[in-house]
């Protein structure tokens, strides 16, 4: 079933943030169900993939949620308009590799500025973005 953007929501986030905790929290909204499915998002289609997984929702509200820990794995920039985003960062630990931590910070500022509907993020991407736009923010 491949469902209108509104019912999908894209989890941007890294290796080793912490993000486990920031996706408990977006649960505690009961039309919120996230998966981690490691699957690639290069065309609208492929949203399938996710919404094809059993929802705890069983209605319209439904949110269907996926984790994006890879640039690699979403490369529908134009069709950032039409998805719900979440931002999560935190501060780079030793054991994540410096080339793969600044490029995918890079990759998640990309898509910050084009998102439209972005749901929540975290305190410290939002100053690593230089931007608050008012959206609700998560502890780091």
């Amino acid at each position: 079933m491949v469902l209108c953007g509104k019912n999908v929501l894209f989890i941007m986030t890294h290796v080793n943030s912490g993000w486990e905790n920031f996706i408990l929290d977006l649960e505690q909204d009961k039309r919120i169900h996230c998966f981690h499915t490691k699957n690639e998002y290069h065309h609208p289609l492929d949203i399938e993939s996710l919404t094809s997984h059993t929802h705890k929702n069983h209605n319209a509200a439904a949110i269907w949620a996926d984790v994006i820990l890879h640039n690699e794995q979403f490369t529908m920039k134009l069709w950032c308009e039409y998805y719900n985003f979440a931002f999560f960062a935190s501060p780079r630990s030793e054991n994540i590799n410096q080339d793969y931590y600044d490029f995918r910070l890079e990759g998640m500022k990309q898509y910050y500025d084009r998102a439209h509907n972005i749901l929540k993020v975290n305190p410290f991407f939002e100053s690593i973005t230089g931007r608050k736009d008012g959206v609700i923010t998560a502890e780091a």
